[in-house]
């Protein structure tokens, strides 16, 4: 008899302990975190941010931009993390952090112009770019085989895989240089001009004239804009104040 009241106390108490399982864990416990509220988080990661916001719209979740980075593999405007994660429950009305990408990282144009053609193109696809059109231009001042132009000016931002072109010089060909305009310029200055123009100074003259300050040129053997060859020489006359005696060098 007194086992039989045992058995059924144990019973009951295993009745209770059930019922209250199943009172907490389907009734209370989904009152609590309105578990009917809770939502898969779907997955919108490699989806262009408009589409990925239009997506967690539409399940009930709030889409919010965050950082942005480069990333070389996911184009611009597409998103690369999110958080929390896809396949994930939470409530509804969640926000949802959205980590973009920028597209490539940009690379920086190398100095091409004053090397040669074959250090330009080691250094074009060095940096992550694509030699281009090669163009070749008879030129006074750098030696033949020298980069003398580049279509995108050294130290610019691009995207890699961006495009250089190149002038590359052939050397100076006869009666390829101009001669400079020397009127009006002191000794000094037309000499520095006729040097980096590869031409040589000539003699010196000078001559009385009322009308120029002394010191000046006023005339050279050479007209500006005529052709020479290298080395030419270039004769000059300065002019001298009236009362000054006349000198040749």
């Amino acid at each position: 008899m007194k086992n039989s009241k045992t058995r059924t106390v144990i019973l009951l108490i295993c009745g209770i302990i059930v019922a209250a399982y199943c009172l907490m864990n389907f009734i209370i416990l989904p009152l609590y975190t309105r578990h009917w509220q809770r939502v898969q988080v779907p997955d919108v990661t490699n989806l262009s941010l408009a589409a990925a916001e239009k997506i967690l719209r539409h399940s009930k979740l709030v889409p919010m931009r965050g950082e942005i980075r480069f990333d070389d593999a996911v184009p611009a405007g597409y998103t690369i993390f999110q958080n929390p994660v896809a396949n994930s429950f939470v409530k509804k009305g969640r926000r949802v952090y959205l980590i973009s990408s920028k597209g490539k990282r940009p690379v920086t144009v190398p100095q091409l112009v004053g090397t040669n053609m074959r250090d330009a193109q080691f250094s074009i696809v060095q940096n992550q770019l694509i030699v281009g059109r090669i163009a070749y231009e008879s030129d006074p001042y750098y030696p033949d085989g020298v980069v003398t132009a580049q279509s995108i000016a050294p130290e610019t931002e691009v995207m890699a895989g961006s495009v250089i072109d190149m002038t590359v010089s052939k050397g100076e060909t006869m009666g390829g240089l101009f001669v400079p305009d020397l009127y009006g310029l002191t000794q000094d200055k037309a000499e520095l001009l006729l040097k980096r123009s590869l031409l040589t100074k000539g003699r010196v003259s000078f001559l009385e004239s009322a009308n120029v300050a002394p010191g000046l040129v006023i005339h050279q053997s050479l007209q500006a804009g005529e052709r020479a060859a290298r080395g030419d020489s270039v004769h000059i006359i300065l002019s001298k104040s009236p009362q000054a005696e006349a000198l040749s060098w």
